[in-house]
């Protein structure tokens, strides 16, 4: 058989051929488009910023939050990372939203990215639910705003405890998609993603208001790539991350 030096290898059997994926730690993450790097482990050296490691200084201010045990501790109603204006164009291209982190709490409801449109109006977010209402608290969520499309899977999906969660909006094939550790749990396509959604200040964490949208988890990464990350990229990411933070 024969090895291509990184993650096949291929050879033939006696009864016929066989290409064999092996499983190799990551030694980094993806840096092709990588428009915003947190990492909890190495978070920076000023007292309530966490320092963007991309190069492109989107530096996040923490709100009612810590670091412990190379994690952004997040308990309480008001805890999150506020990022300003700093993305106020994401929605207006390809990105790729993937955090790893480890859920402490399913019954309070979790955005993971929140923000608020510039004219007002709804929050646009990306969440793993609410427990209010319909029972979806396990489930991940785009929501756009009052006037455009809201989705949230059929498939509960977000547990407590460690996990690499990604939101992919793929605007070019008018698509969501939802994973979980390198796998995808679902995707929908509508053609209103063709528009240009436009907002305000953003959090992570949480949304411009407090006590019933905080994530409270313990953050070990977030990442943004302004592009729609492949699975083999995401998969590569959630190995490094698992031996990264174990």
């Amino acid at each position: 058989p024969s090895h291509d030096g990184r993650t096949t290898m291929v050879g033939n059997t006696g009864n016929g051929y066989a290409k064999i994926t092996l499983l190799q730690k990551s030694t980094d993450v993806v840096r092709d488009n990588l428009l915003l790097y947190l990492d909890a482990k190495n978070p920076g050296n000023t007292e309530g910023i966490w320092e963007d490691k991309s190069g492109n200084g989107f530096n996040g201010t923490i709100i009612d939050g810590n670091f412990n045990q190379n994690a952004l501790k997040l308990n309480s109603s008001t805890s999150g990372v506020f990022m300003g204006d700093q993305l106020i164009d994401l929605f207006k291209d390809n990105f790729t939203l993937e955090v790893y982190l480890n859920s402490t709490d399913t019954d309070s409801r979790g955005i993971v990215m929140g923000n608020h449109p510039r004219d007002g109006g709804h929050s646009m977010s990306i969440e793993r639910g609410s427990s209010g209402g319909l029972d979806y608290k396990e489930k991940g969520r785009f929501y756009f705003n009052e006037s455009n499309p809201n989705y949230v899977t059929t498939v509960n999906y977000i547990k407590n405890g460690k996990q690499q969660l990604f939101f992919i909006f793929d605007k070019d094939n008018n698509k969501v998609i939802f994973g979980k550790n390198g796998q995808v749990v679902e995707e929908y396509s509508n053609s209103a993603f063709e528009d240009d959604f436009d907002f305000n200040n953003s959090y992570l964490f949480r949304d411009k208001r407090e006590g019933v949208t905080t994530y409270k988890c313990e953050a070990y990464s977030v990442r943004l790539y302004n592009r729609a990350v492949s699975l083999n990229e995401l998969k590569s990411n959630f190995i490094y991350d698992k031996i990264y933070y174990k």
